[in-house]
């Protein structure tokens, strides 16, 4: 069921949802410009001091034997 409204009370009506569009759009604006970082400003994510155990002995994915039993034992891998 359609309702016709007035031309006055369409135009208040529309008047009102336009100025809060503008404030939802103004706000969206605001938050992203404090938000974006900008590239010269943005960092890799990688720790430059931890590169000197990159290649250190992995305890999780190394050191252990058929049964799932691990001897860590100096690093040494244990074998049946």
């Amino acid at each position: 069921m359609w309702l016709y409204y007035p031309v006055k009370v369409a135009i208040f009506i529309n008047v009102i949802l336009l100025a809060f569009l503008f404030v939802f759009i103004k706000n969206g604006y605001e938050i992203y410009d404090k938000l974006h970082v900008k590239d010269d400003e943005a960092i890799s994510g990688q720790f430059k001091d931890f590169g000197q155990y990159e290649n250190m002995y992995d305890l999780d994915s190394q050191g252990r034997n058929k049964d799932n039993q691990g001897n860590f034992a100096a690093g040494i891998r244990a074998t049946n």
